[in-house]
């Protein structure tokens, strides 16, 4: 058996007009994880110009007799509805054609703004729309893919599958029953934006090699660290179901696929016969491969259809230095593994887009790609963002109500950095106001010239970084306190608003309140006797990163930014380090304090770092040095943060060296 063919010829265009179909679903129940199949026919000829526009809540993939012509919504929110279209020329057949589309609600996440279910598309023959979605359309829930099952991958990228291919009846390319028609869903959005950077491709088929020592039967290695999407070709005398499985770890001979509340798996049912699978509904992000099955079964063909988003160009490094060499080719590995639709902290674990993560993504892509247009589109989706109480919510887009107040702070950050690295002010010119309101909100909390934690609020992470006493505690109402990280980005966030205020021509207005924010932050947190500045206001707590805050802030000044540098900077120095997600700021405040004594410091710091994952195996850069011990058996052994030595590499113009 053999599914239709995923060759996507179908080629993704950044369209501009907007549609003109209506909002349609199988049902009007609005129901979490739930499989829909979608069927019409319009005519053209072949040589026509046929474009099908289309924009679904939460995944989608279009086919046109038959063939796959266009997957992948792109993330947006309710209030800010993208649609992609697609140039399906080349599938189109003189007379009749048959639309088909596979749509998928799914459910609440960190990757995705749960709406209402919903489909709506059109097709364009000629530049003459010729079909618009409508009650017309014939719907029916899908065979193949069952749904309300619920099974999480993990709470950030949402629930897995169950695909069962003895159900596959041929509906995308002949009449079959059970189809009805579609339900008008209303309330949706009518205002629509066209895919604002081009489409993630379908690239080569990596093909995982079957590992023979390992403890399970079907355990493939697909060479390093690899995004797509599952496919197999398996041969059984009898149907029989399989579970799929995907990791960047293995444990104990097997992928460790189940790790606390998560389980990496899909289900797979496979008939009778030689089968092909392929499924666009869940991109994986994996350097292993998994199949159990309890019956015999053989595995023909196994491994990930490569997804990559197209960059226009890469800058090329090239280094006397082979260490230097190989950590700048896999950070931009890295780098690359990590965008898709937006930034994402992760292709395994998450696929989410954070504040703090995403700056330091966006400040190396700036250098390793030359472009700003994928930067811009998920700085649009952050600006977008309408928290319940004004701040920002954890990812974007999400509707979780789950806020890291630390993050909002660095979204002023990578405003100010895209608008001084693009030259194009039109973005902090459309959201200024979001940006000012945000900081007046900030302000509005100061009490003593200081902010205090966000305490008793258990919709408030006191998060700053994965290192100790400084990641704070999740879904808990912490106590009134005073922290120097916070305080201190308070600070570097009013000097990003005042430079934004400047490019559009408006007077500064933060430069008091932020000299007189530094002089409380150095009278309270300045420890004289250790010549550093603690943490907290409550507990001897001194970091790394905490004390580059307060240089780069500018609370640390003269004597006292010098002696700090001297200590971040030194072989052992008591102080917790920075993890790799925010040693970029300790680099950051010594190169502030004497870039040219502390340029073989950050050299050396990332020599020492990065050498060691490498020499640990690494094919890209992981969460923190702890690898996938951390977090429970969770580390991420790619993470986009752990890319900055890209930027460090540029700016110290050791392209040479």
């Amino acid at each position: 058996m053999v599914l239709p063919p995923l060759r996507l010829h179908g080629k993704s265009l950044r369209g501009s007009a907007d549609m003109t179909g209506e909002w349609i679903w199988e049902n009007s129940d609005n129901r979490e994880d739930e499989h829909c199949e979608f069927r019409t026919l319009f005519y053209a000829e072949q040589g026509n110009c046929v474009r099908v526009r289309i924009s679904c809540d939460t995944d989608f993939v279009l086919y046109i007799n038959g063939i796959a012509a266009g997957f992948g919504q792109y993330p947006d929110y309710p209030h800010y509805k993208i649609y992609e279209t697609f140039d399906v020329s080349a599938e189109v057949r003189s007379g009749e054609n048959i639309l088909a589309i596979e749509a998928y609600h799914g459910g609440s996440c960190s990757t995705h703004w749960l709406g209402k279910s919903g489909l709506r598309f059109d097709v364009e023959v000629d530049g003459k729309i010729v079909l618009g979605s409508g009650a017309h359309v014939q719907s029916r829930l899908s065979r193949m893919y069952e749904s309300h099952v619920k099974r999480y991958v993990s709470p950030q990228l949402g629930y897995s599958y169950n695909c069962d291919l003895c159900r596959e009846d041929g509906w995308r390319t002949q009449h079959v029953n059970g189809f009805h028609d579609s339900v008008i869903i209303e309330g949706m959005a009518t205002e629509f934006f066209p895919r604002p950077i081009e489409k993630v491709r379908l690239g080569e088929f990596s093909e995982g090699k079957l590992l023979d020592n390992a403890a399970v039967p079907h355990l493939y290695d697909l060479g390093r660290e690899t995004t797509g999407y599952p496919e197999l070709t398996v041969r059984s005398d009898h149907p029989v179901s399989l579970r799929f499985c995907w990791g960047e770890h293995i444990a104990d001979g097997e992928v460790r696929s189940i790790i606390q509340n998560r389980d990496f798996s899909v289900i797979i049912t496979v008939p009778a016969g030689e089968t092909e699978f392929t499924s666009l509904f869940l991109r994986l992000g994996a350097r292993y491969l998994q199949i159990e099955c309890k019956e015999k079964i053989e595995i023909l063909r196994c491994g990930l259809r490569v997804a990559e988003y197209p960059h226009a160009c890469k800058n090329p490094a090239v280094f006397f230095n082979p260490l230097r060499q190989k950590i700048y080719d896999t950070c931009v590995r890295t780098l690359e593994l990590c965008m898709h639709d937006h930034y994402e902290d992760c292709p395994w674990r998450e696929q989410a887009m954070y504040a703090l993560d995403s700056r330091n993504q966006m400040l190396c892509g700036y250098f390793a790609f030359g472009e700003f247009a994928f930067a811009r589109a998920s700085l649009e989706l952050m600006c977008n963002d309408k928290g319940i109480d004004g701040y920002m919510t954890i990812c974007f887009p999400t509707n979780f109500a789950l806020k890291i107040p630390s993050f909002s702070l660095y979204w002023f950050m990578q405003m100010r950095e895209y608008t001084e690295y693009s030259g194009d002010v039109t973005l902090v010119e459309k959201y200024f106001d979001k940006m000012q309101a945000l900081l007046e909100l900030f302000l509005s909390r100061v009490e003593n010239g200081l902010i205090p934690n966000f305490y008793g609020d258990k919709t408030f992470w006191n998060f700053y970084e994965w290192s100790d006493g400084l990641s704070g505690n999740i879904f808990s109402e912490e106590e009134k306190r005073f922290d120097l990280p916070l305080n201190c980005l308070l600070s570097i966030a009013m000097s990003n608003t005042d430079f934004v205020r400047r490019v559009l021509g408006k007077s500064e207005r933060y430069a008091q309140e932020k000299a007189a924010l530094n002089d409380r932050i150095d009278e309270t947190f300045f420890d004289a006797k250790k010549g550093l500045y603690r943490d907290f206001t409550d507990s001897k707590h001194y970091s790394e990163f905490g004390n580059a805050l307060a240089v780069l802030c500018g609370a640390a000044r003269g004597e006292r930014a010098k002696r700090v540098g001297e200590l971040i900077s030194a072989k052992s120095n008591d102080l917790v380090p920075a993890s790799l997600s925010t040693a970029s700021f300790v680099y950051d405040a010594v190169l502030n304090i004497d870039k040219n004594r502390y340029a073989d410091f950050v050299l050396g710091d990332i020599d020492a770092k990065y050498g060691y994952m490498l020499q640990a195996g690494a094919t890209s850069f992981w969460e923190t040095l702890s690898g996938e011990k951390d977090f429970g058996g969770a580390g991420s052994l790619c993470h986009g943060w752990s890319a900055m030595p890209i930027y460090y590499y540029h700016l110290l113009q050791q392209v040479r060296g």
